[in-house]
């Protein structure tokens, strides 16, 4: 991710690994790439996400 502050701020959220903070994480990386949609960081960063529970979302993971 380009924008190191994020970055920080998703993986403290992650590493809480709460429903409310991996919730709080995604939402931050889905607005960071509404403003950069070619951060492929980024999307990556969404991928795993979505494979952690309680999402566990793997088919919106390979869509990302």
């Amino acid at each position: 991710m380009k924008d190191l502050t994020i970055q920080s701020i998703v993986s403290e959220l992650v590493n809480q690994s709460t429903g409310e903070s991996l919730d709080e994480a995604e939402k931050i990386i889905v607005e960071y790439l509404d403003r950069y949609p070619q951060d492929e960081d980024a999307w990556t960063r969404l991928a795993l996400l979505q494979t952690l529970p309680p999402f566990g979302d793997y088919q919106r993971a390979v869509c990302c």
